[in-house]
């Protein structure tokens, strides 16, 4: 997950990056909430992943997809920071802090 996330998170989001999608899958890329319903390793939801794949230069992926939903987070993280997983950027802080 780590080499992943590196791909597309800057060096010093790395580690918080990697513990939200834990926090949100488990490092599973196939995850599904059905109350969301949500998919894949940062839990989108099913009716925003259409244009957050487009926008993350991957049209028509699946959002099962592992680099396409990290691609896709890191895409939404530039825009909105954290704000779209406030409950796990707060854990991942608190893991950071130690």
């Amino acid at each position: 997950m780590r080499e992943l996330a590196g791909r597309f998170f800057p060096a010093e989001e790395l580690d918080k990056a990697v513990l939200v999608a834990w926090c949100e899958s488990g490092y599973d890329p196939n995850a599904y909430n059905p109350v969301g319903p949500y998919g894949g390793l940062y839990q989108h939801a099913e009716i925003y992943w259409p244009p957050r794949a487009t926008a993350a230069g991957y049209p028509g992926a699946s959002i099962f997809d592992a680099e396409a939903n990290t691609a896709a987070s890191h895409w939404l993280w530039l825009i909105n920071g954290w704000q779209p997983w406030p409950y796990c950027s707060a854990w991942a802080d608190g893991q950071l802090a130690g």
